[in-house]
């Protein structure tokens, strides 16, 4: 039985975690030990631990004592982690090395794949610095472009230099599409084929019966007015509010209504923004819900307005549901989702006018649902896991 180590940032309720649930109990369904190591262990996921997989939580050291430690374990490498230790606000996650190369030595799992950019190279300076000798894989989930050109944080700006000194370590090295993929080899100065594409497993056999649970709310009572869906956390890149100027000129066109799920900081000047272009009555924000496929299923238009995405989990989610879907043609995986706008127009980021008019004709002439489930076929578990398996799998001995 091979033990594997999946490490991450949080339990949070976004993408990444959802879909790290998902290669937790495939890995455990498949007869691996599991261990899903985290930086905060608490979060809306947390109570959605699957069966079999036994949550690590690792301990936070202090800003200072963390750095130390990264920069005592790598001898002549300042020059290039300065940057990123010594910046006014450097990823939280960098203050769990200690406890990572802790963990790492004393659990000693054959297998280790970390998800996010900090988390992956601080998975990478912690088996330099311990002994352990497991294979390591890191798995680049978002354009690393985007993370430079959209980031406030100026730290930001160390990744290439640090991501190209230090993935050529790891084991492997994943991407979830092929565009984040070639802007990774091109950033980093990576050889692309040492970059290896694999779908997430967004597909899996109990997305319909998910889609089929109970939910109520006006919006979804027969005879309303169709539906438009925005999902994911409340943030500058998700771009709500681009969605919300679109469905105003589209209210005033049709009757629509207009949903919003998902939590964070933007609430309140979305809120403000909707009461101020009059459309309060026809825009709810129901804040997270654990279950997003009732809503998916019964809407007649899903909307990605990101700046930037890695897949956007929610297109493959819509297109397995047989859902119409629109999406902003940002950097990372939305344009290869929808096969160059083959399942899905796309639009130019920030452009309400032309948002409307993707959603107005998908409302008036929407694409045929079994055409829309083909397209969400590259996305199954059944071609992720097994890809998953092969490169996490430790070198037999001799």
């Amino acid at each position: 039985m091979t033990r594997l180590a999946l490490l991450t940032r949080a339990l949070s309720g976004g993408g990444l975690e959802r879909i790290l649930l998902v290669l937790a109990r495939e890995f455990a369904e498949h007869g691996n030990e599991v261990d899903l190591v985290v930086g905060r262990a608490d979060g809306p996921l947390a109570a959605r631990i699957p069966e079999g997989v036994r949550v690590v939580p690792l301990r936070a050291s202090s800003r200072l004592a963390a750095h130390a430690a990264i920069l005592r374990a790598l001898p002549g490498s300042r020059g290039a982690f300065w940057p990123i230790l010594s910046g006014r606000k450097p990823h939280w996650f960098f203050q769990h090395f200690p406890a990572l190369v802790e963990y790492l030595t004393t659990a000693r799992p054959d297998t280790a794949m970390a998800l996010y950019t900090p988390v992956n190279l601080t998975a990478i300076w912690a088996k330099r610095a311990g002994d352990w000798h497991g294979r390591l894989v890191v798995n680049e989930r978002n354009s690393l472009f985007a993370k430079i050109a959209f980031s406030k944080r100026r730290f930001a700006r160390a990744y290439p230099a640090l991501v190209r000194s230090s993935y050529p370590l790891a084991d492997a090295i994943v991407a979830v599409t092929d565009r984040v993929a070639d802007d990774l080899a091109r950033l980093a100065d990576l050889p692309r084929k040492s970059i290896t594409t694999i779908y997430n497993p967004v597909v899996r056999p109990e997305l319909t019966s998910l889609s089929t649970e109970p939910v109520d709310h006006p919006f979804l009572h027969d005879g309303a007015p169709p539906l438009v869906l925005g999902l994911g956390r409340l943030s500058s890149n998700k771009d709500f509010a681009t969605l919300v100027r679109a469905f105003a000129r589209l209210a005033s066109r049709r009757p629509a209504h207009l949903m919003i799920l998902g939590e964070g900081g933007r609430r309140e000047s979305l809120e403000a923004l909707i009461r101020e272009l009059g459309v309060a009555q026809q825009v709810a924000m129901p804040g997270f819900v654990s279950n997003p496929y009732p809503y998916i299923a019964r809407a007649a238009a899903v909307a990605v307005t990101s700046q930037h995405e890695g897949v956007a989990n929610v297109l493959c989610e819509a297109l397995a549901l047989g859902r119409p879907v629109v999406s902003t043609d940002c950097p990372g995986g939305p344009r290869e989702v929808l096969c160059d706008g083959r399942y899905g127009p796309l639009v130019p980021m920030g452009d309400d006018v032309a948002l409307a008019s993707a959603l107005e004709h998908l409302l008036g002439d929407p694409p045929d649902p079994d055409d829309q489930r083909k397209g969400a076929e590259r996305f199954s578990t059944d071609r992720a896991i097994p890809a998953y398996l092969d490169i996490l799998a430790p070198p037999v001995l001799p």
